[in-house]
């Protein structure tokens, strides 16, 4: 959905208020804000995204990894990954979890994690250089090209999207796919940027950092929350830490204090991401769920 500042776009994807107003980041980006339901939408997305790149041979000098992928950053992605799985593992009722983590990049951390635990993983990233590096360590991971996942229905009894939502360019048909390789019952765990972040909201476009280029959304929480929610899935409740007996010892610690440093920023409103669990149910169950929103969160 890539919108020309000069030609204002439809009504809101979400409650259907028009027009909306734009929103310029000098040099970075522009997105139209709906003034009902706070959701920034109709961002132009990363060049070649959903691209469809299955004829290309990729030079050798793109597949080199980023210097930012250090070993350093690679431990603390894994101590992240691992804290998340705790808190979604007991949502899940698998006897034998199979996962797949939408937006691996580099590291891979999250196959990782969930190799720890016992759990079959696989990635999927739209970046070749991301799922040849998470190749070379070993892990399952396919390319993603033109907004499909490459996996069978109903494959999955848990998919993770870090920082991807806001990426996509139709947030109903990415959740439509996820949804699609994920079985009846399974949880979809989902962090993106928060609109209603504090510094977000005084200080708008000044604070250039919170509005990289490429994002083609930004959500207030209820807005994805009732996007979640039309697509088939239930938002649950997020447990704090999960079961501390699951994580290593040297792991509990930190789970503890990382949780507790997240849940003090979010009642501050100064965490600038928030999270999101659901359960994916079936169709009939549903239905019904989908209503226009009336107000910002």
């Amino acid at each position: 959905m890539l919108v020309n500042s000069d030609n204002p776009p439809g009504p809101c994807q979400l409650c259907g208020h028009e027009p909306l107003r734009e929103f310029v980041v000098p040099n970075k980006t522009v997105l139209w804000k709906c003034s009902r339901c706070g959701l920034y939408q109709y961002g132009p997305m990363a060049a070649g995204v959903h691209r469809d790149t299955s004829s290309e041979k990729p030079a050798e000098e793109s597949l080199t990894c980023p210097k930012w992928c250090t070993e350093r950053r690679s431990r603390r992605k894994l101590r992240t990954a691992t804290v998340r799985l705790n808190r979604i593992a007991p949502l899940l009722t698998a006897d034998h979890v199979s996962m797949v983590d939408v937006g691996c990049g580099f590291f891979g951390a999250m196959m990782e994690a969930a190799d720890r635990r016992g759990w079959t993983a696989v990635g999927t990233d739209v970046g070749k250089a991301a799922v040849f590096h998470c190749r070379r360590r070993g892990y399952r991971c396919e390319l993603c090209e033109n907004g499909r996942l490459p996996f069978e229905d109903q494959s999955f009894d848990l998919l993770t999207a870090w920082n991807v939502i806001e990426h996509v360019e139709d947030v109903m048909e990415s959740l439509a796919e996820f949804r699609r390789v994920l079985r009846v019952g399974g949880i979809l765990a989902m962090e993106t940027s928060n609109a209603n972040c504090l510094k977000a909201r005084v200080f708008g476009s000044r604070y250039r950092r919170f509005w990289p280029s490429g994002h083609t959304y930004t959500f207030p929480p209820l807005s994805l929350k009732q996007f979640v929610e039309r697509a088939g899935f239930q938002v649950v409740r997020q447990p704090f830490v999960g079961r501390l007996s699951e994580l290593p010892s040297s792991m509990t610690c930190y789970a503890l204090g990382y949780q507790a440093q997240y849940e003090l920023r979010r009642v501050l409103r100064i965490q600038k991401a928030f999270q999101l669990f659901a359960l994916r149910v079936d169709s009939q169950a549903s239905r019904g769920k989908s209503q226009p929103l009336a107000a910002t969160a």
